[in-house]
């Protein structure tokens, strides 16, 4: 098999001695895995197995079943193996947003920038600081990623979501990583993503959107060993010296690999990362 159909058999859990590859001699390459997950039959629960369907149920392709079933099998691979420890940290955006509103002032509204730009660009800048949490744990051991190829996840419009990875993303700015997503949110809803994308994420960036919950808790994504949770952002009070003002604030979690890392290896992380986005024109 080649290496990125082994990337992301594990992490679909998908039997590898299962397939018959269609690649030179017979090795099993990523259209045979797109093809396995895309006709793999979804088990019913036990609960609806003797429920009769009603003209009330909603189709689901099969293609979005299979990819479903797919996301449950890795995330509860995940959850039995992988000893998750979670933190969170509210952290103010204040100046990201109002550093946001003068660069965009001065930009065409197709090339305005958008605070997840300015997210995981400072994310991508603090995981080189902080290896530990960048990565893969495989055969009873960690490897660090000289990359640093931040993972995005994105809903598509038919369900079901997909995490093609901006490479390299502690080498871009945040124009740079804002035209990543663009594209690579474009080309996920039109299914023209490319394999190094879909196998090279070393950390996954979840997000909740802005009409989503304050905060999100992720699921590592194997052999990753730290996902990081984007909730909404809200206007609340905030304390600076003897004045309230009101500010906006983010809600960031960090869910890590206690075989890896520990909770002050996290918080580190978060609290610098915190700092950094007090400073967004450090990005550019």
């Amino acid at each position: 098999a080649s290496p990125a159909a082994r990337k992301q058999a594990h992490q679909f859990g998908i039997d590898l001695l299962s397939l018959t590859g269609s690649g030179p001699n017979e090795a099993i390459v990523l259209r045979d895995l797109t093809a396995q997950i895309s006709t793999r039959p979804v088990e019913p629960s036990q609960e609806n197995a003797s429920a009769t369907p009603t003209s009330t149920t909603t189709p689901f392709s099969s293609t979005t079943s299979a990819m479903r079933q797919a996301i449950s099998d890795a995330m509860t691979r995940s959850k039995q193996e992988i000893p998750h420890y979670y933190l969170a940290l509210e952290i103010n955006l204040t100046q990201a947003q109002n550093w946001l509103m003068e660069q965009n002032q001065q930009r065409e509204p197709e090339q305005r920038l958008l605070l997840p730009a300015i997210l995981i660009t400072a994310i991508a800048r603090q995981l080189a600081k902080h290896p530990q949490l960048n990565g893969f744990y495989q055969d009873g051991h960690f490897t660090p990623s000289s990359d640093i190829n931040v993972a995005n996840t994105i809903s598509l419009r038919e369900g079901g979501l997909v995490t093609p990875a901006i490479l390299n993303a502690d080498q871009l700015t945040v124009a740079q990583t804002m035209d990543s997503l663009r594209d690579l949110t474009e080309r996920a809803r039109h299914g023209r993503l490319r394999s190094s994308e879909i196998s090279q994420g070393t950390i996954t960036v979840t997000s909740i959107g802005e009409r989503g919950a304050d905060m999100i808790t992720g699921v590592i994504y194997p052999p990753q060993v730290a996902i990081i949770g984007l909730g909404r952002l809200r206007k609340v009070p905030v304390v600076d010296g003897d004045a309230i003002t009101v500010g906006d604030v983010m809600t960031v979690t960090l869910a890590a690999d206690h075989r890896v890392s520990d909770g002050i290896n996290g918080a580190r992380f978060l609290h610098a990362l915190a700092k950094q986005l007090q400073h967004p024109e450090a990005l550019l």
